[in-house]
């Protein structure tokens, strides 16, 4: 599964983590997007880029919105 989720370029787990984000369990998200949980836990726990690639997103997006912020201070 690594090959196929780096052969795509694209990382299936992002959908699952922005719901999980959003306020879903695991188990929701996971059945949002038709993803067998195992699944998930197979691809963070192979590809831990992934779980670095989600915080740096979140992060730039936090910095994003506090400097957006200090623009109305």
């Amino acid at each position: 599964m690594k090959a196929l989720t780096k052969g795509l370029g694209v990382n299936p787990a992002l959908p699952v983590i922005q719901h999980m984000n959003a306020g879903m369990t695991v188990v929701e998200a996971c059945r949002a997007v038709g993803m067998p949980r195992s699944s998930f836990y197979y691809i963070l726990e192979n590809n831990p880029e992934v779980v670095a690639e989600v915080q740096d997103k979140a992060k730039n997006m936090s910095m994003a919105h506090e400097r957006g912020l200090a623009d109305f201070a």
